[in-house]
């Protein structure tokens, strides 16, 4: 599933961010200076990729959303569920409340909803995350488990109370149009100045 994801993740890069696109989401997320994009380090690249698959920065669109409209949904049953899903995940900021290594398993608790108790599957992550952290990702939810985009900024337990103030904040002085676009735009910020430096494993 995770390489069926990346694939169509690149296949919606290819087909619908050019480079006027690309420097148009740049501006949006504050990225570009003296027309040049300013990258503090490598994963940032992929957050910005993230940020135009997903977000509906675009007059309401995004990516994911013009590639469904031009294509529809696949006729092979699994690759339509992940597109739905696809279509259907959403950004949040989550606490680490246990994990399973041997079986890539982190249990998450949205801290919007503290019922709402959600089984991540991540082969990096299960391994270096420990309950209390916190981790603002977009979900993909599937049937039996749910995965992230590929990206995911990983907080320490103590900064809770701080990211829920600063980001309302940061939220408010993005002014993309979209609440979804503005949110992660505040913690890609966030990770920025506040966030634990993390690895995750490329899928090929």
């Amino acid at each position: 599933m995770r390489k069926k994801q990346v694939g169509i993740h690149m296949e919606i890069l290819d087909e619908f961010l050019d480079e006027d696109k690309l420097f148009k989401s740049c501006k949006v997320m504050g990225i570009l200076k003296n027309n040049r994009v300013v990258l503090e380090e490598e994963p940032e690249q992929d957050s910005l990729y993230d940020f135009n698959v997903y977000e509906k920065w675009d007059e309401g669109e995004s990516g994911l959303s013009k590639y469904i409209r031009k294509h529809g949904y696949s006729d092979e049953a699994e690759t339509e569920r992940l597109l739905r899903a696809m279509a259907d995940s959403e950004s949040g900021l989550y606490e680490v409340v246990d994990t399973d290594k041997e079986n890539y398993i982190i249990k998450l608790k949205a801290i919007s909803d503290s019922d709402k108790s959600i089984q991540l599957m991540d082969l990096s992550l299960s391994q270096m995350l420990e309950p209390g952290k916190l981790i603002f990702a977009r979900l993909t939810h599937l049937e039996n488990f749910s995965m992230t985009s590929g990206i995911a900024f990983v907080f320490r337990e103590n900064h809770r109370e701080y990211l829920l103030q600063r980001s309302k904040k940061l939220i408010k002085k993005a002014g993309s149009g979209d609440p979804s676009a503005d949110r992660f735009i505040a913690f890609f910020y966030l990770n920025r100045s506040d966030g634990m430096k993390t690895m995750l494993q490329s899928v090929e």
